[in-house]
């Protein structure tokens, strides 16, 4: 949790979310990526314990950002995965989507109606007949 609000940390006024105030654990779960994440979260807490004999979570955020900055290159894929999969769990939050002033999630919340159309526009197309192999 700690990790998820260093990608997006909550605002100071409280309006809007951390990254670690929505759901993040079910959208894992849900879309399976959870496996995804173990090995490399569990390698950073153990990091966390070699420079500072602490769980990454108990450390200062300036802490944090430190020993993010100093993990090995081979978890910069990881961690760039993680950013991606967290800003698309983000801002599908109801939560969130309400702070930045939208309704819902939907695409037309209000619903989407089309106009009656004219169908005799589609008259040459049905006499041109069939033009294609079976």
């Amino acid at each position: 949790m700690a990790l998820l609000n260093l990608i997006i940390p909550p605002s100071e006024d409280g309006k809007m979310p951390g990254a670690a105030d929505v759901d993040f654990l079910t959208y894992l779960h849900k879309e399976d990526l959870f496996p995804c994440t173990n090995e490399e979260l569990l390698f950073i807490n153990k990091v966390s314990h070699e420079v500072y004999n602490q769980d990454f979570s108990a450390l200062s955020e300036s802490k944090q950002k430190q020993l993010i900055d100093k993990l090995p290159n081979k978890l910069s894929k990881f961690l760039t995965w993680l950013t991606s999969q967290v800003i698309h769990c983000y801002y599908q939050d109801d939560e969130v989507l309400r702070a930045i002033g939208l309704a819902a999630r939907t695409l037309f919340p209000e619903g989407h109606f089309l106009k009656e159309g004219d169908l005799a526009l589609l008259e040459p197309v049905y006499q041109r007949g069939k033009f294609y192999k079976d």
